[in-house]
């Protein structure tokens, strides 16, 4: 891949990238010309970096001096001629980030309806699961607060936070919700959720994991809910979904991870209530009849917030975090038998896990 990457970089500069003032990172353009294009057509970017091994691009703003760059493996880095000596960049990384990262929405911007929803399908002997759901913090607890494209993670065997996901696997947690899990498969390994568990890798940073032996995997998707406000932009917020169905017993769950949009308790720039509305109808759409429903996640929004107050229209809020204020939350339509605070494991967000009983409703 490295080879590939140097093949395709005659017009940029192999194994390095440039230092600027602000970079994103792009995961979801996983080709060189993909990266170029977008970089080309924002004109806030004034340089990109491609990396092949990791699949993602990097957009950067700012003038950019040539001589000034990182060593960076198998990269190809290149600039956009003319807007390093005259860049047209925001004002701040929030208005950077903006330029190249907003698009027209796929979501409404207003609540519209409160869809429906069902309880989870009764059994004759109801199971428990248990979930678990943790912001990994990963740009300073996995990147050590240097740039994403150096990956500084792959330089290490782990640290306090694949620690909290290897003890909550040894605590018999079977499906897990992540939120800044830039790369799962790496989380997984060096956290020792395999062979017994199969992650999956959503978009924005999020990442879902369940145990192969209690669960199989009946269909999973992402879906664009709401969009961060100006003044604290990092981009396009969503939630990544798995419907599972219990190995023993068939009891079938609708498993959602949310990270939610800044600054917190406005729900973005749409607002709470619609931000609700959104997270709400994709579960109505890709869940069954049935389904136990389990919303987990760092929702960015505290207890009294409208996002908040308006998914405990249609789902129980189980559990919540302290973090500021409590903005981590698990709502479902199911029970909950027991609830526990795990600490931080390094992160600045609570793990945190709940018990639920399939086929008992709330």
């Amino acid at each position: 891949q490295a080879a590939g990457a140097a093949a395709s970089c005659s017009q940029g500069a192999p194994d390095v990238s440039y230092k600027s003032a602000w970079t994103v990172s792009l995961p979801d353009l996983p080709t060189f010309g993909a990266c170029v294009g977008r970089c080309s057509e924002r004109l806030a970017c004034t340089a990109w970096t491609f990396v092949p091994t990791s699949h993602k691009c990097f957009l950067k703003g700012g003038a950019i001096d040539p001589q000034q760059t990182w060593p960076v493996p198998g990269a190809c880095a290149g600039l956009i001629q003319g807007r390093s000596e005259h860049p047209i960049v925001g004002k701040t990384q929030f208005h950077f980030n903006y330029r190249v990262l907003h698009h027209p929405p796929s979501f409404a911007c207003k609540p519209g309806y409160l869809p429906v929803l069902w309880q989870p399908r009764a059994g004759a002997m109801p199971s428990t699961v248990k979930v678990f759901s943790f912001n990994l913090q990963w740009w300073s607890l996995f990147n050590k607060a240097q740039p994403d494209e150096l990956s500084a993670y792959r330089t290490t065997t782990g640290n306090q936070g694949t620690r909290m996901v290897s003890a909550a696997k040894g605590q018999g947690y079977e499906l897990m919700a992540f939120q800044e899990c830039a790369d799962g498969a790496w989380l997984a390994e060096h956290s020792g959720l395999l062979p017994d568990y199969q992650m999956v890798q959503g978009k924005d940073g999020r990442c879902m994991a369940f145990r192969s032996s209690a669960f199989r995997l009946l269909a999973n998707g992402d879906a664009d809910v709401a969009e961060d406000q100006l003044a604290n932009y990092w981009g396009i917020r969503g939630v990544q979904w798995l419907r599972l169905q219990s190995t023993s017993g068939g009891a079938t769950v609708f498993f959602a991870n949310h990270h939610g949009p800044l600054p917190i308790s406005t729900g973005g720039s749409c607002g709470g209530a619609a931000t609700a509305a959104n997270i709400l109808k994709v579960v109505k759409a890709n869940g069954r009849p049935g389904d136990a429903v389990i919303l987990a996640g760092d929702f960015n929004a505290g207890p009294m917030s409208a996002t908040v107050k308006v998914l405990q229209q249609r789902l129980t809020k189980v559990f919540d975090g302290v973090v500021d204020g409590g903005i981590d939350h698990f709502f479902s339509n199911a029970r909950a038998a027991q609830t526990a605070n795990l600490g931080k494991g390094g992160s600045d967000h609570d793990a945190l896990g709940v018990t639920l009983l399939l086929g008992q409703a709330r």
